[in-house]
């Protein structure tokens, strides 16, 4: 927040456990704690017992919390039937995923036109969602089959450096597009993770998979875990 303190001789910490504070939030709340119904901006004034305040505004967002689910799904061109678990991204099968320009770890803004020309590969996630961790070796694992031939991509909503700081433990060798709440709530209306999304040389998607089939399967003989998305990837490759 915009912290700024009035009394020049004192530091003043907004703590809450600060003894003797006196505690005035915008609405004329006085509590140390605050419950919030509403997205927002609220600012709160903190007074300790020698009369030295400190203001700061919180900023607070509403995003939807995340399923994880732990079952395989898959929505071809051929079929149109609906999925409860899926929240929106059936509904652009042989349709552009809609528009974005989302951030690279290496700060380069990319968009959907980056990516035509090649089949792509998309995996949604995030770094506390254990099936999407889960699965990784099977993804890095058909990164490595097809190298340059399908671009790989994971977006996420989380932020730059809470991926990094995953990436230094764990290996996942997507290119990652990161800080795409907006993107992948209100554009894809997605909140279901993790979500496979194959897309055409075009840029359509063709095929939605909740994931990969890891029923029985290792990371040690991976093969037959993704065994249907080699097929899909295949199909996609060899089309005109």
């Amino acid at each position: 927040g915009n912290d700024s303190t009035i009394c020049p001789s004192e530091d003043l910490l907004l703590d809450a456990e600060n003894p003797g504070a006196r505690y005035r939030w915008s609405g004329n709340q006085s509590s140390q704690m605050l419950l919030v119904g509403d997205p927002g901006t609220y600012s709160v004034t903190v007074t300790d017992a020698n009369d030295c305040s400190a203001v700061d505004e919180i900023e607070i967002t509403n995003y939807d919390l995340p399923i994880i689910q732990n079952v395989e799904v898959v929505l071809s061109q051929s079929n149109s039937s609906p999925l409860d678990i899926n929240t929106g991204v059936q509904k652009f099968i042989n349709k552009p995923l809609p528009d974005f320009e989302l951030q690279t770890l290496a700060n380069e803004v990319k968009s959907n036109s980056d990516y035509t020309g090649k089949v792509t590969f998309v995996n949604l996630w995030f770094t506390s969602c254990g099936p999407c961790i889960t699965e990784m070796p099977y993804l890095n694992y058909l990164k490595d089959m097809y190298k340059d031939q399908v671009n790989f991509v994971a977006i996420t909503f989380d932020s730059k450096d809470r991926v990094s700081s995953f990436l230094d433990r764990k290996t996942f060798n997507f290119e990652h597009l990161v800080d795409a709440a907006q993107y992948l709530s209100k554009d894809l209306e997605n909140n279901a993770f993790p979500k496979l999304i194959l897309l055409d040389k075009d840029g359509n998607v063709r095929f939605v998979e909740n994931g990969v089939q890891l029923s029985g399967n290792t990371p040690s003989q991976p093969q037959a875990a993704v065994q249907g998305l080699k097929e899909q990837l295949d199909f996609l490759l060899a089309e005109h």
